[in-house]
């Protein structure tokens, strides 16, 4: 294996798993950087590393640099880092990789398709990771290192993440908002949301194998206007529920006609 030198512009729930593993793929980890010292030192001390919260500080001396901050810092912290040609990425799903382009002539993307807390391990063996480089060269060096995370590494286009972003969304933080939503309901019942935890299993076993849509059932699916209304007006009061509860009833209603159609 080719052994890179890293250094963290970040030290979040990313920053954890990625310096973490890349550590214990053999890499190096120079130094990680965050505006909260404390938190630099953290990270920086599960990967043998050192902690900055200073940029004037930064190492300028490794191979990479990960940018791993909240969207809106990438650019203004990238503009700051005079890189000369070594590599800097950024890991962000919805940023174009040209937002780099001022920290170094050599830029791009690695985007680990995954959600990410520090107290959840993650297995990156199953986690597609996405990457671009603004030439060849850069690319090479993105991949090779992307590959020491997965074997499932793809060249995107900045489009094309944007749009797989969207679509994570969908799938990640809106589900997981409606979960939300149900123990709330359920709560109110003293109902533990445990009880709903099998059907989520067996949904998301049947989503693996097949199509979404295919797999939909429920009382919009069944056209079953008796039941969701009795369900609209368990909702009274939660005007914010009820327009969820119609919409979605209404998208699925939508797609089940227009799916009959075909």
């Amino acid at each position: 294996m080719d052994r890179q030198s890293i250094v963290f512009l970040g030290s979040g729930n990313v920053a954890h798993h990625l310096a973490t593993h890349l550590h214990e793929a053999g890499h190096t980890i120079r130094q990680v950087y965050s505006r909260t010292l404390i938190h630099a030192q953290a990270l920086a001390a599960m990967v043998g590393s050192t902690a900055i919260d200073d940029l004037s500080h930064l190492d300028k001396e490794a191979d990479i640099y990960i940018m791993v901050l909240a969207d809106d810092q990438v650019q203004p912290v990238a503009e700051q880092l005079d890189l000369g040609d070594r590599v800097l990425v950024h890991t962000s799903g919805s940023l174009p990789e040209s937002v780099l382009a001022g920290g170094s002539s050599n830029y791009g993307v690695l985007y680990p398709l995954q959600t990410f807390t520090q107290s959840k391990p993650v297995d990156f063996s199953k986690i597609p990771v996405f990457i671009q480089g603004n030439n060849a060269a850069t690319l090479e060096k993105i991949r090779k290192i992307a590959a020491t995370l997965s074997p499932a590494v793809h060249h995107i286009t900045d489009e094309k993440r944007l749009h797989l972003h969207l679509a994570a969304v969908f799938v990640n933080n809106f589900p997981n908002q409606l979960y939300a939503i149900a123990a709330n309901i359920l709560s109110r019942q003293d109902l533990p949301f445990d009880l709903l935890r099998p059907l989520i299993d067996e949904t998301t076993a049947k989503v693996s194998t097949g199509q979404p849509a295919d797999q939909q059932t429920g009382p919009a699916k069944r056209g079953d206007q008796g039941v969701m209304e009795q369900h609209l007006a368990l909702l009274e009061g939660h005007e914010d529920y009820r327009e969820l509860y119609r919409l979605f009833s209404r998208i699925i209603q939508s797609e089940a006609v227009s799916k009959g159609s075909e």
